[in-house]
Protein backbone atom coordinates (compact mmCIF):
# COMPACT_ATOMS: atom_id res chain seq x y z
CA UNK A 1 0.00 0.00 0.00
CA UNK A 2 1.39 3.39 -0.99
CA UNK A 3 2.37 5.79 1.78
CA UNK A 4 0.21 8.88 2.11
CA UNK A 5 2.06 12.14 1.59
CA UNK A 6 1.60 15.81 2.39
CA UNK A 7 2.26 17.82 -0.75
CA UNK A 8 3.46 21.42 -0.83
CA UNK A 9 2.80 23.33 -4.05
CA UNK A 10 5.26 26.18 -4.64
CA UNK A 11 4.57 29.11 -6.96
CA UNK A 12 7.09 31.75 -8.04
CA UNK A 13 6.45 35.43 -8.64
CA UNK A 14 6.41 37.82 -11.59
CA UNK A 15 9.21 37.21 -14.13
CA UNK A 16 10.20 34.23 -12.03
CA UNK A 17 10.86 30.57 -12.73
CA UNK A 18 10.57 27.37 -10.68
CA UNK A 19 14.37 27.29 -10.43
CA UNK A 20 14.14 30.24 -8.01
CA UNK A 21 12.01 28.10 -5.68
CA UNK A 22 14.20 24.99 -5.94
CA UNK A 23 16.35 25.54 -2.85
CA UNK A 24 13.31 26.25 -0.72
CA UNK A 25 11.58 23.19 -2.19
CA UNK A 26 14.53 20.97 -1.28
CA UNK A 27 14.53 22.23 2.29
CA UNK A 28 10.81 21.56 2.54
CA UNK A 29 11.35 18.05 1.14
CA UNK A 30 14.07 17.43 3.74
CA UNK A 31 11.43 18.15 6.39
CA UNK A 32 9.33 15.26 5.14
CA UNK A 33 6.99 16.85 2.60
CA UNK A 34 6.50 16.04 -1.06
CA UNK A 35 6.70 19.12 -3.31
CA UNK A 36 5.26 20.30 -6.60
CA UNK A 37 7.31 23.25 -7.91
CA UNK A 38 4.72 24.77 -10.23
CA UNK A 39 5.66 27.18 -13.01
CA UNK A 40 3.57 29.51 -15.15
CA UNK A 41 4.09 32.23 -17.78
CA UNK A 42 3.83 35.08 -15.29
CA UNK A 43 4.57 37.91 -17.72
CA UNK A 44 1.68 37.02 -20.04
CA UNK A 45 -1.94 37.16 -18.99
CA UNK A 46 -3.94 38.13 -15.92
CA UNK A 47 -3.85 36.89 -12.35
CA UNK A 48 -7.17 35.14 -12.96
CA UNK A 49 -5.73 33.26 -15.93
CA UNK A 50 -2.82 31.97 -13.87
CA UNK A 51 -5.11 31.23 -10.93
CA UNK A 52 -7.34 29.02 -13.07
CA UNK A 53 -4.34 26.90 -14.05
CA UNK A 54 -3.14 26.62 -10.46
CA UNK A 55 -6.64 25.66 -9.36
CA UNK A 56 -6.46 22.75 -11.81
CA UNK A 57 -3.23 21.58 -10.16
CA UNK A 58 -4.75 21.82 -6.68
CA UNK A 59 -7.87 19.94 -7.83
CA UNK A 60 -5.71 17.20 -9.35
CA UNK A 61 -3.86 16.77 -6.06
CA UNK A 62 -7.12 16.85 -4.12
CA UNK A 63 -8.33 13.91 -6.20
CA UNK A 64 -5.09 11.95 -5.78
CA UNK A 65 -5.61 9.20 -3.16
CA UNK A 66 -1.90 9.25 -2.29
CA UNK A 67 -2.06 12.90 -1.20
CA UNK A 68 -3.26 13.31 2.38
CA UNK A 69 -2.93 17.08 2.64
CA UNK A 70 -2.12 20.01 0.35
CA UNK A 71 -0.21 23.15 1.34
CA UNK A 72 0.74 26.21 -0.68
CA UNK A 73 3.98 28.23 -0.45
CA UNK A 74 4.34 31.22 -2.75
CA UNK A 75 6.57 34.16 -3.57
CA UNK A 76 5.46 37.68 -4.51
CA UNK A 77 2.79 37.68 -7.25
CA UNK A 78 2.57 33.92 -6.85
CA UNK A 79 0.81 34.59 -3.57
CA UNK A 80 -1.90 36.61 -5.28
CA UNK A 81 -2.25 33.89 -7.91
CA UNK A 82 -2.55 31.31 -5.14
CA UNK A 83 -5.07 33.43 -3.23
CA UNK A 84 -7.18 33.82 -6.36
CA UNK A 85 -6.97 30.09 -7.09
CA UNK A 86 -8.32 29.32 -3.63
CA UNK A 87 -11.12 31.83 -4.14
CA UNK A 88 -12.26 29.56 -6.99
CA UNK A 89 -12.63 26.72 -4.51
CA UNK A 90 -10.65 25.41 -1.56
CA UNK A 91 -9.60 21.75 -1.91
CA UNK A 92 -11.03 19.45 0.74
CA UNK A 93 -7.51 18.37 1.69
CA UNK A 94 -6.11 21.89 1.89
CA UNK A 95 -3.94 22.66 4.89
CA UNK A 96 -1.87 25.83 5.22
CA UNK A 97 -0.78 28.75 3.06
CA UNK A 98 2.54 30.60 3.43
CA UNK A 99 3.17 33.72 1.36
CA UNK A 100 6.62 35.25 0.99
CA UNK A 101 6.74 39.00 0.18
CA UNK A 102 3.23 39.14 -1.32
CA UNK A 103 1.97 42.50 -2.64
CA UNK A 104 -1.19 42.21 -0.55
CA UNK A 105 -1.57 45.97 -0.35
CA UNK A 106 0.07 46.67 -3.66
CA UNK A 107 3.52 47.26 -5.08
CA UNK A 108 4.92 50.67 -5.97
CA UNK A 109 6.64 49.11 -8.99
CA UNK A 110 3.30 47.80 -10.27
CA UNK A 111 1.76 51.22 -9.68
CA UNK A 112 4.55 52.94 -11.63
CA UNK A 113 4.85 50.55 -14.56
CA UNK A 114 1.64 48.50 -14.58
CA UNK A 115 -0.29 50.77 -16.92
CA UNK A 116 2.58 50.70 -19.41
CA UNK A 117 2.70 46.90 -19.70
CA UNK A 118 -1.09 46.45 -19.32
CA UNK A 119 -1.65 45.33 -22.95
CA UNK A 120 0.84 42.46 -22.60
CA UNK A 121 0.86 41.74 -18.88
CA UNK A 122 -2.38 42.85 -17.20
CA UNK A 123 -1.30 40.97 -14.08
CA UNK A 124 1.16 43.70 -13.16
CA UNK A 125 -1.47 46.41 -13.12
CA UNK A 126 -3.60 44.21 -10.85
CA UNK A 127 -0.88 44.47 -8.18
CA UNK A 128 -0.88 48.26 -7.94
CA UNK A 129 -1.47 50.26 -4.77
CA UNK A 130 -4.66 51.80 -6.18
CA UNK A 131 -7.65 51.29 -3.91
CA UNK A 132 -9.55 49.56 -6.73
CA UNK A 133 -6.75 47.17 -7.76
CA UNK A 134 -7.29 43.42 -7.49
CA UNK A 135 -5.01 43.04 -4.48
CA UNK A 136 -6.76 45.77 -2.51
CA UNK A 137 -10.12 44.12 -3.09
CA UNK A 138 -9.10 40.67 -1.85
CA UNK A 139 -11.18 39.11 0.90
CA UNK A 140 -10.00 36.76 3.67
CA UNK A 141 -9.82 33.04 2.99
CA UNK A 142 -12.13 31.95 5.78
CA UNK A 143 -11.02 29.05 7.94
CA UNK A 144 -7.47 28.78 6.57
CA UNK A 145 -4.15 29.14 8.37
CA UNK A 146 -2.37 31.91 6.46
CA UNK A 147 1.17 33.01 7.33
CA UNK A 148 3.05 35.89 5.69
CA UNK A 149 6.76 36.75 5.66
CA UNK A 150 7.87 40.14 4.36
CA UNK A 151 11.43 41.30 3.67
CA UNK A 152 13.00 44.14 5.65
CA UNK A 153 14.85 45.63 2.65
CA UNK A 154 12.15 44.98 0.08
CA UNK A 155 11.91 47.91 -2.32
CA UNK A 156 9.34 46.13 -4.51
CA UNK A 157 6.88 45.22 -1.76
CA UNK A 158 7.67 47.08 1.48
CA UNK A 159 6.90 45.03 4.61
CA UNK A 160 3.84 47.16 5.39
CA UNK A 161 2.40 46.27 1.98
CA UNK A 162 2.91 42.53 2.40
CA UNK A 163 -0.01 42.00 4.79
CA UNK A 164 -2.87 39.80 3.63
CA UNK A 165 -6.53 39.84 4.73
CA UNK A 166 -7.19 37.54 7.66
CA UNK A 167 -3.56 36.45 8.03
CA UNK A 168 -2.81 34.42 11.14
CA UNK A 169 0.78 35.57 11.52
CA UNK A 170 3.03 38.13 9.82
CA UNK A 171 6.81 38.15 10.20
CA UNK A 172 9.56 40.26 8.64
CA UNK A 173 12.84 38.58 7.65
CA UNK A 174 16.10 40.33 6.85
CA UNK A 175 16.94 40.82 3.20
CA UNK A 176 15.67 41.87 -0.20
CA UNK A 177 12.58 40.78 -2.12
CA UNK A 178 14.12 37.60 -3.54
CA UNK A 179 16.65 36.86 -0.80
CA UNK A 180 14.01 35.35 1.45
CA UNK A 181 13.79 32.42 -0.98
CA UNK A 182 17.34 31.35 -0.21
CA UNK A 183 17.61 31.98 3.54
CA UNK A 184 17.77 28.90 5.76
CA UNK A 185 16.02 30.71 8.63
CA UNK A 186 13.11 31.65 6.39
CA UNK A 187 12.80 28.06 5.15
CA UNK A 188 12.79 26.87 8.77
CA UNK A 189 10.01 29.33 9.61
CA UNK A 190 7.99 28.18 6.59
CA UNK A 191 8.36 24.56 7.67
CA UNK A 192 7.27 25.37 11.23
CA UNK A 193 4.14 27.02 9.88
CA UNK A 194 3.38 24.08 7.61
CA UNK A 195 3.74 21.68 10.54
CA UNK A 196 1.80 23.57 13.20
CA UNK A 197 0.43 26.84 11.90
CA UNK A 198 2.97 29.18 13.52
CA UNK A 199 6.33 30.70 12.62
CA UNK A 200 7.31 30.84 16.29
CA UNK A 201 9.79 28.47 17.84
CA UNK A 202 8.33 26.23 20.49
CA UNK A 203 9.61 26.72 24.02
CA UNK A 204 12.76 24.76 24.57
CA UNK A 205 13.64 24.70 20.86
Amino acid sequence: MATLQETVVLAHGLCGHPILMRRLARRIEAAGFDTRNWGYQSIVGSVERHAAKLHEVLTELDNDPIVSRIHLVTHSMGGIVGWSALREGIPQKFGRFVLLTPPGRGSWAATTFGWIVQPICPGVNQLSTRSDSLVNLLEPLEGLDVGVIGASLDFVVPPANSHMPGEREHEVASGLHHQVLFRADVAAAVIRFLHRGSFQLQEGC
